[in-house]
């Protein structure tokens, strides 16, 4: 009798972690969409002939996003939008900049059975809107990074999400960003 609660147990469990995906015995499909809040850090690197001394502070991030996870046997691939709000202090003369980042791209985990952790890492093309120092950020790439974890009997998940990345700043100046973010999301 044990071993049948058991197995009815761990069963349900199971079950319970993948009941938002669409699951066609082998492959998975479960689109995923959610919103991020966080804590960006950001270092500019100047020119030397630069005159102006400008210091980034670290602020709050937020934003939104939308994968469509595909999977075969736990490998699990995902292309993803990312949009996120980046406002940025950058000296007394300068000021407060409204800076934006949107990145679509893809990426790759591994779904852990039963319990439903996936960790990945991945690429994006990045885009700014918005300007740093009277300057617009150029088009770059960036390195994604996470988890998610599918709560059992529920069509939520909550994670930590990532991306680092420099874009240029004019001809010789960059900005080394790093956003880290916890995620609230839907599964279907």
């Amino acid at each position: 009798m044990r071993k049948t609660l058991a197995s009815v147990a761990l069963a349900t469990a199971f079950l319970g972690s993948s009941a938002s995906a669409v699951n066609f015995g082998l492959f998975k499909i479960s689109p995923e969409i959610g919103a991020s809040v966080g804590y960006k850090k950001t270092d500019l690197s100047l020119n030397v002939n630069s005159i102006q001394e400008l210091s980034g502070n670290d602020h709050l991030v937020y934003g939104a996003y939308g994968r469509l996870w595909l999977g075969v046997f736990g490998v699990m691939v995902a292309p993803q939008v990312k949009w996120e709000y980046l406002s940025t202090n950058y000296g007394s003369e300068v000021g407060k900049s409204k800076l934006s980042n949107l990145q679509y791209g893809g990426i790759l985990g591994f779904e852990i059975p039963i319990i439903g952790l996936t960790p990945y890492i991945g690429g994006s093309y990045s885009t700014f809107y918005g300007q740093v120092n009277q300057q617009n950020l150029q088009n770059t790439w960036a390195l994604n990074f996470g988890a998610k974890l599918d709560i059992p009997f529920t069509f939520l998940t909550i994670g930590v999400d990532g991306s680092w990345q420099k874009p240029k700043i004019g001809h010789s100046s960059s900005l080394d960003l790093l956003t880290v973010s916890a995620t609230i999301g839907l599964s279907f």
